[in-house]
């Protein structure tokens, strides 16, 4: 694994520097629908929130989410806690994966997606960060390949461990 720096985040006078994270691990293989999936917020904005998906302390991607706003719907990132999670195809996203029971919500999904603004409380993923768009805020990039990835890696079913790691200080 390499030790170089993939990404280095200024946000709100912090520096956050992410090291030791692969580009994404194409490995094939079939994980048991035991599976727990984390999913580790570290980055926190207005607009989004930015994290990972872990497996068995594999980096699997880079996450993109909406920011904590008391889990309203449209505009906010679920809530930390765990969630049982299914492979799910859809006209709109296609084969993508469904997080089930989230209090007060429905038909939130981990789908393709790069900017905050193409998410509704659902989770995007991608195998770089960086501002596409220039807006100022990190994207994730390469999303649909990502999600195939995924696809191809994670079983049908799931549990998905939401946790939050905020900078002390």
């Amino acid at each position: 694994m390499s030790k170089d720096t993939v990404y280095l985040l200024e946000s709100q006078g912090a520096s956050v520097e992410i090291t030791d994270f692969l580009f994404l691990s194409y490995n094939v293989f079939h994980m048991k629908e035991d599976t727990v999936v984390s999913l580790n917020r570290w980055d926190f904005f207005d607009e989004q929130t930015i994290g990972n998906l872990m497996v068995e302390g594999e980096i699997l991607c880079y996450t993109l989410e909406l920011p904590w706003l008391d889990n309203r719907r449209s505009i906010s990132c679920i809530p930390i806690g765990d969630y049982e999670v299914i492979r799910r195809t859809s006209e709109k996203y296609g084969e993508h994966f469904h997080i089930l029971d989230v209090p007060d919500r429905s038909y939130i999904l981990i789908h393709q997606g790069n900017f905050h603004s193409q998410i509704k409380g659902c989770v995007a993923v991608g195998d770089e960060l960086g501002d596409i768009n220039r807006d100022g805020l990190p994207d994730v990039s390469n999303s649909r390949a990502t999600m195939k990835v995924l696809l191809d890696r994670l079983p049908e079913r799931f549990t998905l461990r939401i946790r939050e790691f905020k900078e002390k200080g």
